[in-house]
């Protein structure tokens, strides 16, 4: 059964989110407000932090702690029963990505785009370092102090951690990027979802694969076990399995699942569409149909219609001009590519939602697909057309530099020439809205000259660092 507990108002585009029993709340943006609500959807804490917050994790009572990241790569650790919160040292080097408390609530870890992920007892002290040569996706500790590391490549790494010199235990590949990661009540598996849509059950006894669900369409966004072992999927879609079987799907749930937290019953939160607003559900034992769902089946997929480009008005603004010309160019790399059934309809959303010229939505319709093509497509364009026109605000430009952040480190070498020309850009036109997040893009860049660069890619990198050496100077 399905019971919503509370909703909360839309106030801000949320970034991140983080839920524990029995129904606490965070949700975090990019601007940097903070907010935390009891289970009767009563608002704890509200707080306007300096820099973007990227990951959340809270503790459960008896402790109520909560961990925050930054984009910045800095960490605070709030205590909100005793209303104190301190900052982490040695913070990470760049955006904070994951972060997970143990069910001890004695232990917490945190990882990032580039940095070792680090290990941090409950008082905020770091106690070890894992190298991970890739940004960490996802972080689950389990009752036996186990650390699961999802990461951006597909590999779902185990470490134990009992010994205090962390020693790897297991690695499973996955089709990328690894999303979630829950454990069994009883501790017996391990179901890891990742970007083929599917979520998978491992022994953790002999560490052999077993049952997969269906693929889901829209994907995995968070993985749960109710109390008797049921397994939730929820994405744009929220579905219940008993190991081997569909029991239910969910498809108008009006939004995303976009967090779950197990401990006496299965909690998750769902985001609305807009990002914007959301509500808390508890999750007990379900039954087959019990809200008047539909049965998954192979049929829900359908192509979508060709977008039609919004009509040039009389009298365009810069923006709408720019906006219009994107639109063409963004359906025409649709036809011109042949996606994938998700890759094309984000697109052609993407390009439409431009065309109208709101540069913003387009780009949180690019930063939520999975499409390694989309993205490169629309950092490419944006990197030759005239951001001036744009006259970016504070949040689009905030929302631009972490989408080049995301795609840095893995960029081929034309995708690293477009984010290196977008940084210059931003520096130039929106510096005061990007400040904050220079040093963390300098090392990503920095990194990627390390390896096999080509002339273009190393003359706009440097440039780029250049611009941002200035600034210091």
């Amino acid at each position: 059964m399905i019971n919503e507990i509370f909703s909360i108002p839309g106030k801000t585009t949320i970034r991140c989110v983080s839920i524990t029993e029995p129904g606490y709340l965070a949700t975090g943006d990019d601007d940097g407000l903070l907010c935390v609500y009891d289970p009767q959807g009563d608002l704890m804490l509200e707080t306007q932090l300096k820099t973007g917050i990227t990951t959340l994790s809270l503790c459960p009572p008896p402790a109520l702690k909560l961990i925050v990241g930054h984009v910045t790569g800095a960490l605070r650790l709030l205590d909100l029963q005793a209303g104190t919160q301190q900052s982490l040292n040695p913070q990470h080097r760049v955006e904070v990505t994951a972060a997970s408390w143990a069910p001890s609530q004695t232990l917490f870890a945190t990882g990032s785009l580039v940095d070792p992920i680090r290990v941090w007892n409950s008082q905020g002290r770091e106690i070890a370092r894992l190298d991970i040569s890739e940004r960490v996706e996802t972080l689950t500790l389990t009752p036996n102090n186990w650390l699961a590391v999802g990461g951006k490549s597909g590999t779902l790494s185990i470490f134990d951690l009992k010994s205090g010199t962390p020693t790897l235990l297991q690695q499973m590949l996955h089709r990328p990027p690894v999303k979630s990661v829950a454990l069994h009540p009883a501790g017996r598996v391990v179901m890891v979802s990742s970007g083929d849509r599917m979520a998978r059950c491992w022994d953790v006894g002999n560490w052999k694969a077993g049952t997969r669900t269906n693929a889901v369409p829209g994907g995995i966004e968070a993985l749960g076990f109710t109390p008797d072992g049921l397994i939730c999927c929820g994405g744009k879609s929220l579905s219940m399995w008993d190991g081997s079987e569909l029991l239910s799907h969910k498809t108008d749930i009006g939004g995303v699942v976009a967090a779950m937290a197990q401990g006496n019953a299965l909690y998750a939160f769902i985001l609305s569409r807009d990002k914007r607003s959301g509500r808390v559900i508890r999750i007990g034992e379900p039954v087959v149909d019990p809200l008047g769902v539909t049965e998954l089946t192979s049929t829900q997929q359908q192509s979508p219609d060709r977008p039609a480009t919004p009509p040039r008005g009389d009298r365009a603004t810069p923006g709408e001009s720019v906006g219009l010309r994107v639109a063409e160019s963004l359906v025409s790399l649709q036809e011109r590519y042949q996606l994938l059934l998700r890759a094309r309809r984000d697109l052609a959303q993407a390009g439409a939602l431009w065309g109208k010229a709101s540069f913003f939505e387009a780009m949180r319709v690019v930063t939520s697909t999975e499409s390694n093509h989309v993205r490169g497509a629309f950092l490419r364009y944006v990197s030759t057309t005239e951001l001036r026109e744009m006259s970016l605000d504070r949040s689009t430009a905030r929302h631009l530099i972490q989408l080049v952040m995301h795609e840095l480190p893995t960029a081929d070498e034309e995708i690293l020439t477009a984010c290196a020309k977008i940084i210059s850009v931003l520096i130039r036109t929106s510096r005061g809205y990007v400040d904050d997040t220079l040093d963390s893009v300098r090392l990503l860049l920095s990194a990627r000259l390390e390896g096999p660069v080509g002339p273009e890619a190393m003359t706009s990198t440097r440039e780029a660092m250049l611009l941002i050496d200035g600034i210091g100077q």
